[in-house]
């Protein structure tokens, strides 16, 4: 392939949870890093076309898989590339190995959108490569619809948006709602599962101020079925299946 990205990585104390192993909310934020440098190598990252094309990418959906969360000061081998463009929209694939072993994949559906008006801007607006090149789809199938009902018996929480769950391009940050996600459960239920997929659908921004309730329901024996919403606007449905242990 001649667009990728690759790093050599090792995971530090302050992305491993009370496990001793990678979170999984950090497994999503270095996710997000790599995908972020596979841009910025290639000259269209948020920083870049936010001044250049007045616009910034946001991603639309998440699909990752989980074989095996790393312990503390595990090495990883990264790797992210294109699986897929059209004019609006591309699909990115990030894998992490340790030697041979596959650890963890994640899938990212990202488009361009314009600052102002937030409106879709085709890739040809920012200057993305017009000779993008696509490597190998490891993660089969994009996220399912997810049609699951809610009722107030499934209210979780609620949680206000603060500064610090603000990003670059001004509304809170995909990774934030991972976590979200996760704090629904509790640290011993937690050591008695190993999630392994994980995917999400992001409808809505949200931005700061915003007060979020998040609603869990178990729909099956291994898959929990999540929404998130701004009073009664839908902004997040995510699914997360897991196994016993």
């Amino acid at each position: 392939m001649k667009y990728k990205y690759s790093e050599h990585q090792i995971v530090k104390f302050s992305n491993v949870d009370f496990k001793l192993k990678l979170g999984i909310v950090d497994a999503c934020q270095i996710t997000q890093n790599m995908v972020t440098d596979f841009f910025r190598k290639y000259d269209f990252d948020n920083s870049i076309i936010a001044s250049r094309n007045n616009a910034v990418l946001v991603v639309l959906k998440h699909k990752l898989h989980f074989n095996r969360l790393p312990d503390f000061n595990e090495d990883m081998n990264a790797l992210s590339y294109t699986t897929k463009k059209s004019s609006y929209l591309f699909e990115m694939e990030t894998g992490f190995k340790h030697n041979d072993e596959d650890l963890f994949f994640c899938k990212s559906e990202i488009c361009p959108v314009d600052i102002s008006t937030r409106e879709v801007k085709k890739l040809s607006d920012i200057g993305y490569p017009d000779d993008m090149d696509l490597g190998p789809n490891r993660l089969i199938g994009r996220v399912k619809r997810n049609l699951t009902s809610f009722s107030e018996d499934d209210y979780a929480y609620s949680v206000r948006m603060l500064p610090t769950e603000i990003d670059y391009s001004g509304h809170v940050n995909n990774v934030c709602y991972i976590k979200y996600l996760i704090n629904t459960f509790t640290t011993s239920y937690l050591k008695t599962i190993d999630i392994t997929d994980i995917e999400i659908s992001y409808i809505h921004e949200a931005f700061e101020g915003n007060v979020l309730k998040v609603y869990k329901k178990l729909i099956d024996d291994n898959t929990y079925s999540f929404l998130i919403k701004r009073n009664e606007e839908e902004l997040t449905r995510a699914t997360i299946s897991f196994k016993n242990k």
